[in-house]
């Protein structure tokens, strides 16, 4: 596995994830925060050094505030 690490401040994790994760398919291994700006990417040592190269391109162009809202889960019903 090789982590690449780019500096970004705002970051909604589960969208990175989700946007690189299709991207580049398999040969994504997930993300990590440090709370700090920094995101690491983990990928696989597979992953072709083209590919790779693109991640920086979809690291910096992430919008964390692209995602449509998250519906929130229904309270269950009570019953009487």
């Amino acid at each position: 596995m090789i982590d690449l690490s780019y500096d970004k401040a705002a970051v909604n994790a589960a969208l990175l994830h989700e946007e690189l994760w299709n991207a580049l398919g398999s040969g994504f291994v997930g993300i990590s925060l440090n709370g700090g700006g920094r995101v690491r990417v983990h990928v696989l040592d597979t992953l072709p050094p083209a590919e790779r190269e693109r991640i920086a391109g979809f690291v910096s162009a992430h919008d964390r505030a692209s995602a449509p809202p998250r519906s929130r889960p229904r309270p269950p019903a009570r019953r009487h």
